[in-house]
């Protein structure tokens, strides 16, 4: 017996993103259109699930930070705030290629990412200096993550 459920396809928006594999791009904030708090998780569109996280990159705005994490795939993920102080991203069935166990930001919004393996998943958790806004977008081979003052 097998069952096929087909649900139709959910065209997500790019991320507005601009990111250099050295440095962190310093590119003005777009500060008119308001991050919602959260974004359902875990959104997939058809394509090749991620097996590895590959890299993380900072985009540091004046009023905002954008996280962007990299895969050889589409991520599955559960994004939530802890406490008002952490932002935890899960990333279900993936392995990490990075050696680093955290990544120092030293932004206003993002103070630094710590990277937790297990074996189903890898967690990555924001420390946020302060309260902050934040939202997900999904693409093909990566996850944005932007951080944005609460109003």
């Amino acid at each position: 017996t097998r069952l096929v459920i087909d649900f139709p396809k959910t065209n997500l928006p790019a991320a507005n993103v601009s990111v250099n594999q050295e440095t962190a791009s310093r590119a003005p904030s777009d500060s008119a259109s308001p991050a919602p708090v959260a974004m359902a998780a875990g959104r997939r569109e058809s394509g090749t699930p991620a097996k590895t996280l590959t890299k993380v990159e900072v985009q540091r705005g004046e009023s905002e930070a954008t996280v962007v994490i990299f895969g050889d795939g589409q991520f599955s993920y559960d994004a939530r705030l802890i406490n008002q102080s952490r932002l935890i991203v899960d990333l279900a069935k993936v392995a990490s290629s990075l050696r680093f166990p955290v990544l120092s930001v030293d932004h206003p919004l993002l103070k630094q990412i710590r990277i937790g393996h297990h074996s189903d998943k890898i967690r990555l958790v924001f420390d946020l200096p302060k309260p902050a806004s934040y939202s997900v977008q999904a693409e093909s081979d990566r996850l944005a993550v932007r951080l944005t003052p609460l109003a």
